[in-house]
């Protein structure tokens, strides 16, 4: 990613599917739309050790800040 590129944040909220518990996803991009995000698919790994990966629609909320 080039410094001089605008930066955001997202996160991602998941449920796990085997414990019902939050389970996260965070990483910058240059982009700043969420839809290309949400028909990305993401892994994450939850507290109770089980491992997923789900597309960014399927997160509970999703949430995007400039970054800096």
């Amino acid at each position: 990613m080039n410094a001089d590129q605008e930066k955001f944040a997202h996160a991602l909220l998941f449920r796990c599917e085997a414990c019902n518990k939050p389970a996260t996803v965070s990483f910058l991009t240059t982009e700043r739309n969420v839809e290309d995000v949400d028909g990305n698919t993401h892994n994450f790994v939850c507290e109770c050790g089980r491992s997923e990966s789900k597309l960014g629609l399927d997160a509970v909320r999703h949430w995007v800040v400039e970054w800096n």
